[in-house]
């Protein structure tokens, strides 16, 4: 479908990749490998409005028109394009902030583990921020969740009927 209706021809591995999807959910490589076509599509479409016809160093994004199709992006500020006129398919860094493209991996292939390798990294950190955060004992959840309950019980059976006690012995040793 995203041949068709880009009139382009997808390279081979990254059609592979697309079929038998490496990436679990909630992994980098869902952003960095884009599987959703109608992302793709209005992405590409509009990264395609966007290249002025004959302007040449004056585009703001690479387009369609210049042989690449965004395949995805980190989630800040580099988006990743494979090059459709290439019998390597090399995928090319976009920078957002610098407008700099630069090759990212020399195929497909490559720019699969290259996401998995930054993937292991990430989970990785996380796993050891788990590892260091303090662990609470199970005491101190319960005491946490009892006390202002304890306090307010206090208050209630003994703080309040105390005030009304004292208050009212008062009234009695003044009227008599």
């Amino acid at each position: 479908m995203l041949e068709r209706e880009l009139s382009i021809s997808l390279p081979e591995q990254y059609k592979s990749a697309l079929l038998a999807y490496p990436f679990v959910a909630g992994s980098i490589g869902e952003e960095m490998l884009v599987a959703d076509v109608e992302w793709l599509l209005n992405r590409n479409r509009a990264n395609n409005r966007a290249f002025p016809a004959g302007g040449g160093d004056k585009q703001s994004r690479p387009s369609l028109a210049q042989g690449l199709l965004l395949i995805g992006i980190d989630g800040g500020e580099l988006e990743y394009y494979v090059r459709l006129n290439s019998s390597t398919s090399p995928v090319m860094e976009y920078s957002l902030e610098t407008q700099q493209l630069s090759e990212f991996a020399a195929s497909v292939g490559q720019y699969l583990e290259k996401i998995r390798q930054i993937d292991s990294k990430i989970r990785a950190e996380e796993v050891l921020a788990e590892e260091r955060a303090p662990v609470m004992p199970e005491w101190r959840h319960t005491l946490r969740f009892y006390t202002p309950a304890g306090i307010a019980l206090v208050f209630v059976f003994v703080v309040i009927p105390a005030i009304a006690f004292g208050i009212r012995s008062f009234y009695r040793w003044i009227v008599e």
